[in-house]
């Protein structure tokens, strides 16, 4: 006999099958949704860079603009400096000109991410904050990542970036639509990307391509 989720769940509903395969479908879901909220909580804030692991030599400044950002408003952007080493070292937030917060980071000999402060909060002026990390390897960065790809297709161009997205399991098949979810930057089930690259292969342009429609995500200028 199968069982769904233990003998409880087929003998306490009346329609067993459908009941069992409606939480199923339900449980997956839930496990993207704390496997992603994991990634943000244990990630270094959500910065649009990767903090932790994205290098840029040769580069002093980058402004990153955001046309698509919380609430698909148009006016956030940040400000990153690098050291020697391509290494973010400090990092400013800004919604149309007004500053919202300042970040800086610290790095160990081996160039590993060790400390993450935020030294300005427009909600919190007389607090900062700072986060420690320590390098493991073969750790949960990995089994999340893992975990993930369980869940999500992706596929990426010659030079590493990004160009197909699909979850499967946040399609609600009773609409054909994406199920909402709070938070983060989603806009379909499947989603293709395209870049514009400056000399160095370097995107300055990101954009999204979904359900017959294209939107300009990001631009990036680099000094």
């Amino acid at each position: 006999m199968d069982i769904c989720f233990g003998h409880f769940l087929k003998s306490k509903h009346p329609n067993n099958e459908t009941y069992c395969m409606n939480t199923t479908r339900n449980i997956k879901i839930l496990i993207i949704i704390i496997i992603l909220i994991f990634r943000i909580l244990t990630s270094t804030g959500q910065h649009y860079i990767d903090i932790k692991n994205e290098k840029f030599p040769g580069v002093n400044k980058l402004t990153v603009m955001d046309f698509n950002g919380c609430c698909e408003k148009n006016g956030y952007q940040a400000v990153y400096y690098f050291d020697i080493n391509g290494n973010p070292i400090k990092a400013s937030y800004f919604f149309k000109k007004k500053r919202l917060a300042d970040y800086e980071f610290k790095y160990n000999t081996k160039g590993f991410l060790t400390e993450e402060s935020q030294t300005f909060n427009i909600n919190e002026k007389k607090k900062s904050r700072t986060t420690k990390f320590f390098q493991k390897f073969g750790s949960n960065d990995n089994n999340i990542r893992d975990s993930i790809a369980d869940f999500e297709e992706i596929r990426y161009n010659e030079i590493g970036d990004i160009i197909y997205s699909c979850i499967p399991a946040l399609l609600d098949k009773e609409t054909g639509k994406m199920k909402t979810l709070i938070g983060g930057r989603r806009y379909s089930v499947v989603e293709e990307y395209e870049y514009i690259y400056d000399c160095f292969n370097r995107w300055i342009e990101k954009y999204v391509i979904f359900d017959n429609k294209k939107l300009l995500l990001e631009k990036r200028i680099y000094k």
